[in-house]
């Protein structure tokens, strides 16, 4: 199929873009979500020129913003998780407005946080276990996104792309796909 890099293909390769980084809305704000809203429509050009500063930024603002959270949810276990809440979480993340603040992102976190805890509490884990169990599981992602790099940030760019054109395709950095080639031959 042929298509037009044009500014409605930059949209929706923009939102795809904001979607793969940050789905969730769990770490952006309206009022930075609205600084990268002057890249939505250069996509285009950008690609034909192979510019990528907006997702560069955005991926950069992310990484410093996922440090940040990293930081609030350590803070956050290191206090005694108070269960008797009537706290609800919405489960839908798509259908949520970006929060206005980041006091109001630290609220969801920590509804997530104690909705976390609570199962692992169900699952028969003592206070300390839940907490060593947390700060383990966001350890490991905050190392993980912070070691990304440049070919990374090109392949969640890509695949915002490719989403659009086809949502069965993806686009692979060289090491995913040849992971991939390798696990696909040997399962035959």
């Amino acid at each position: 199929n042929k298509f037009v890099l044009d500014d409605s293909l930059s949209s929706h390769v923009w939102d795809n873009y904001l979607s793969n980084v940050d789905g969730g809305k769990l770490y952006f704000t309206r009022p930075e979500i609205e600084r990268f809203e002057k890249y939505r429509y250069t996509v285009d050009e950008a690609m034909k020129e192979g510019n990528l500063e907006g997702a560069f930024a955005v991926f950069n603002a992310y990484r410093t913003k996922y440090k940040a959270r990293s930081e609030y949810i350590e803070k956050f276990l290191d206090q005694p998780i108070d269960y008797h809440t009537d706290l609800v979480i919405k489960a839908d993340r798509d259908s949520v407005a970006w929060a206005e603040t980041d006091t109001e992102l630290d609220r969801e976190w920590d509804k997530i946080l104690i909705n976390q805890a609570l199962s692992l509490k169900l699952s028969g884990k003592t206070d300390s276990a839940i907490v060593a169990t947390l700060k383990n599981r966001y350890s490991v992602l905050e190392k993980r996104t912070s070691a990304y790099k440049a070919e990374n940030v090109f392949h969640f760019f890509m695949n915002s792309f490719t989403e659009y054109l086809d949502p069965h395709t993806a686009y692979m950095i060289p090491d995913a796909a040849d992971q991939f080639n390798i696990s696909m031959s040997q399962s035959i």
